[in-house]
């Protein structure tokens, strides 16, 4: 991630002087320690992808978009089973990749993006699958800003008058020609997300920088 100011959670494990004691044992244990100069999560998924560490124990899911590839929760919970994920069952299962999850979290929202509300999980990996690629997202923006401006358009005709059957008729027309002026070439699948959502409303609301390259 960029070098954005991350939120504060409002809440902190070990104040500044039980950190101080927390490496102070450390040292005492002959056990290396990294203070990470931001942040934690991005610092032990680097670790972990040159080699140093077998993976990564955290409550954060952000580690695997910061590239870890083996995570383990629930490690000190004494009521819970520990948990492991493997980003290689994720990709084999979910067929998600890093890129994808971070893609994902545009949607869902992070410490980083308030997400987009309107679309939940299962809708944000249908656009993902049907609009790949490093500009699938622009794409997908793209073609919904088209639909909410013909929207408006549509909606604003019709308060204003009432239309024969004839003009309403010639309308259609004119909006099928301008409705999506890249459809030739489109994947099929993309094609096939387009058609399912065609008569979306104004349910979905974007940040304004959606989709962040900041962010990515």
């Amino acid at each position: 991630m960029s070098q954005l100011e991350k939120k504060p959670s409002g809440f902190n494990f070990f104040s500044e002087e039980n950190a101080m004691d927390l490496k102070r044992l450390l040292k005492l244990c002959g056990i290396p320690f990294v203070e990470a100069p931001f942040e934690a999560e991005s610092q032990c998924a680097f670790l972990e992808m040159i080699g140093l560490v077998d993976g990564v124990i955290t409550e954060d899911s952000d580690v695997l978009l910061f590239g870890a590839r083996k995570v383990y929760r629930n490690v000190f919970e004494k009521n819970r089973l520990a948990e492991r994920y493997d980003m290689l069952v994720i990709e084999k299962k979910l067929g998600l990749d890093r890129e994808d999850l971070m893609k994902l979290a545009l949607f869902m929202g992070s410490d980083y993006t308030p997400g987009v509300r309107g679309i939940a999980a299962v809708n944000a990996t249908e656009i993902i699958s049907a609009f790949p690629g490093a500009d699938g997202l622009k794409r997908f923006k793209q073609w919904v800003d088209i639909k909410q401006q013909l929207i408006d358009r549509e909606e604003g005709s019709s308060k204003k008058r009432k239309e024969t059957q004839k003009e309403k008729m010639q309308r259609l027309i004119e909006t099928a020609l301008v409705d999506d002026p890249v459809d030739r070439a489109d994947t099929e699948i993309e094609r096939e997300y387009k058609e399912k959502h065609k008569n979306w409303r104004r349910h979905w609301e974007f940040p304004d920088d959606f989709p962040s390259d900041e962010v990515l």
